[in-house]
């Protein structure tokens, strides 16, 4: 995967790449795969600076870098692998100035890859985007900045997200699109950086939850095909959406209270679902392979004459970890929250010394975790399942006592760890 950042340092550092082989394999092996797309892209592939004026890349049945067949005697399959190899010597270069002299061949192929119509050669441009703009000098800062680049890669890192509802590769869109951007403002500094980040959070987090029903937390959920409505893509996707939500809180600081409705409206809401139409034993062994809807409208149009295969319990219990982890990941990224909230002091007179609407939602919250708490508790846990239960219990109780600390008033009773139980 080109998103790993331990398997490319072990072999750059196996192979000790010069600078010549780097430029040797851009223009050998990349520039050709890439040329005919770069072409009618967005970036001048002479210079790589912007070009808006140009149209948009052609969508084209299968893209070049996914072909079988050899171009200019190289197999392409792979090429944004090697494209994102390509980008650690230059950013361990010591020549201050290789970046400028490799623009021109990695902005192309990075832009045709985040512009493409499909969501993985999408992932593809951004893992190695992030690779790029990770370094964080202010060298780079300036090459976008003068090449126009900068405006041109948030743009496509923004439309990136309306793929993050794609059935096999959402949540991935969501968390790579989201590092990308992340790295590029910490390119930038003062206004326009907390703008961004401001962004990061309305346009990717909470939008990503305005997806995700509440009532998609109540079960675990096999993999399904579908967009929008599969409860499985929906745990996958808040579960991202959490843990990024939770990162930026902490990078934005106290100006994170300005989403503190929004964000609490959703939580309340998965965490007062949570587990609520899950069984005695979870998760629940021997449950049928087919979801529940897909069966009644099989035997409404006459196509199931025997039971469904029942899953296989490995089936189950990754379904329950991606249902347990959007909620712990929900429930962290509210502690968070309302720390800082609690933390954040009102610098006028009269006003409460916390944000007016924390006590209000932190009743709901205290109610709607006591809920998941007791849920647990009640139940006949897996062995395979009893850490990922055990770290959902324990961000519970780190709620419980965030909401204490950070509203007196309520005082909260600090519920007890839920002890684990095997399945028998």
């Amino acid at each position: 995967c080109i998103c790993s950042r331990s398997l490319c340092p072990a072999l750059l550092s196996e192979l000790s790449p010069t600078l010549d082989d780097v430029d040797r394999v851009l223009n050998e092996y990349i520039r050709p795969i890439f040329s005919q797309a770069a072409h009618q892209g967005r970036v001048d592939t002479q210079t790589g600076r912007a070009a808006p004026s140009l149209p948009a890349a052609a969508v084209v049945d299968e893209p070049a870098w996914m072909s079988h067949m050899p171009i200019a005697g190289h197999i392409p399959l792979g090429a944004p692998c090697v494209l994102a190899w390509c980008v650690a010597p230059i950013r361990s270069a010591r020549d201050a100035r290789a970046g400028e002299r490799f623009w021109p061949q990695l902005l192309p192929p990075i832009m045709v890859l985040l512009d493409a119509s499909g969501a993985r050669a999408k992932v593809h441009g951004a893992c190695v985007a992030l690779q790029m703009l990770d370094q964080g000098s202010a060298e780079l800062a300036q090459l976008l900045q003068r090449t126009g680049m900068a405006t041109l890669l948030d743009e496509s890192l923004s439309r990136m997200l309306y793929f993050m509802t794609d059935a096999a590769d959402g949540p991935l869109v969501l968390c790579a699109a989201l590092a990308a951007r992340q790295a590029l403002s910490f390119l930038t500094e003062g206004k326009v950086r907390f703008e961004m980040q401001c962004v990061l959070l309305s346009e990717g987090v909470l939008a990503a939850l305005a997806y995700c029903a509440p009532a998609s937390a109540s079960m675990p959920a096999l993999e399904q095909n579908s967009m929008y409505t599969s409860p499985r893509l929906q745990q996958a996707l808040s579960g991202t959406a959490a843990a990024w939500a939770c990162v930026l809180w902490l990078d934005l600081g106290s100006p994170s209270v300005r989403f503190l409705d929004a964000w609490m409206d959703w939580a309340a809401g998965w965490l007062e679902h949570a587990l609520s139409a899950s069984g005695p034993t979870f998760p629940p062994c021997g449950a049928p392979k087919q979801d529940l809807s897909a069966a009644v409208q099989a035997v409404e149009q006459g196509e199931l004459v025997t039971p469904p295969p029942a899953a296989s319990m490995a089936t189950w219990n990754a379904a329950a970890r991606v249902q347990l982890q959007s909620i712990t990941q929900c429930a962290l990224a509210t502690q968070a929250l309302v720390h800082i909230s609690g933390e954040t002091k009102a610098t006028v007179d009269g006003l409460p010394p916390y944000a007016p609407c924390l006590h209000s939602w932190s009743l709901r919250l205290t109610a709607a975790a006591c809920k998941a708490l007791l849920r647990l508790g009640s139940m006949n846990v897996h062995d395979d399942v009893k850490d990922a239960v055990d770290a959902l219990s324990g961000a519970l109780n780190a709620l419980f006592q965030s909401i204490h600390d950070a509203v007196p008033a309520i005082a909260p009773v600090r519920a007890r760890s839920v002890p684990s139980h095997a399945a028998s």
